[in-house]
């Protein structure tokens, strides 16, 4: 077998083979992960369509109507913005015990 083993068992692992479920050369284990990675964004993609496909259906038959807001309806979003944004940042300073968090490490 080539490359590192995914478990701390190694001598038991090679001498189990390399058809031993659950063992994986770590270039493999990449390989799945990459694969399951992909997939994860292939149905993610589907799902976003589906989605995009829907809403652009309900626009074309009338039950979905999408409007531009007023100046009072936006000043009312963005004032409820800053509340929820404040009430966040209270809770996260209790949480850290008033330390500023770092953006760095």
């Amino acid at each position: 077998m080539t490359g590192k083993l995914s478990r701390p068992n190694a001598d038991r692992a090679n001498l189990a083979g390399s058809n031993a479920p659950g063992l994986l050369v770590a270039d493999e284990r990449t390989r799945a992960s990459q694969k399951a990675v992909g997939t994860l964004r292939r149905h993610k993609e589907a799902r976003r369509s589906e989605r995009l496909a829907e809403i652009r259906a309900q626009i074309a038959n009338g039950t979905l109507v999408v409007r531009h807001m007023t100046a009072e309806q936006r000043e009312a979003e963005s004032q409820a913005a800053r509340q929820a944004r404040a009430q966040n940042e209270s809770r996260r300073n209790l949480r850290s015990g008033g330390r500023k968090r770092s953006m760095i490490g």
